[in-house]
This record gives structure tokens, C-alpha cells and sequence, in this order.
């Protein structure tokens, strides 16, 4: 596996939250895309929280960034980021919740 490869998993994906087939369709995406617009996706959300960095949420940044005839502002794109903060903290709170009881 190429080394920027081991270290997307070694950050993002290993750790008891992730599953394997995360990572697999991460190593699809990067097939189709190519491996420098995910590592650009992953710098954008590892910005605001390490967290934030999903197969999700990359393929979301690399689909709006290869959309040809349609324009995000920064700001559309700061409150896409803030939200996406938030649902991350609110299921981080329900997980513990429940971990909890």
C-alpha cells in the first residue's frame, strides 16, 4: 500500500470506531478521483476536527469540488463545515449516552 495510504488509515481509520469497509470504499474513491483530491478532502475537514474526516464527508467535498457548473461561496461552505461540526458532537453525546446506560 502506498505510504500516504498508511497513513490516511493509521490517522483516520484505525481505531475501534471504523469499520474495514470504511477504508475499502475510501481505497474505491481514490481510484476514481485520485489519491490528491482525497488527501486535499481530508486537510479541509481535518481542519476543524479530526473527527470529521468520514468516507462520507470526503466524498462530499471531492463530488462539490468536481461539480463543473455550480458554485459553493466560502461561506456556504464554513456553515457546511460548522454543521457537519455540530451533527459530530450530537452523536458523539449520544454515543456516550448510551455507552453510559
Amino acid at each position: 500500500m502506498a505510504p500516504d495510504l498508511k497513513e490516511i488509515y493509521k490517522l483516520y481509520y484505525d481505531n475501534y470506531t471504523r469499520k474495514t469497509k470504511e477504508f475499502i470504499e475510501l481505497l474505491e474513491l481514490v481510484s476514481e478521483k485520485g489519491l490528491d483530491e482525497i488527501k486535499g478532502a481530508i486537510e479541509t475537514l481535518s481542519k476543524n476536527k479530526k473527527s470529521m474526516v468520514t468516507t462520507a464527508n470526503i466524498k462530499v467535498l471531492v463530488q462539490k469540488e468536481n461539480t463543473p457548473d455550480f458554485t459553493i461561496s466560502s461561506e456556504i461552505n464554513e456553515n457546511s463545515l460548522e454543521l457537519l461540526k455540530k451533527w459530530d458532537t450530537m452523536f458523539s453525546l449520544q454515543n456516550h449516552q448510551e455507552v453510559i446506560q
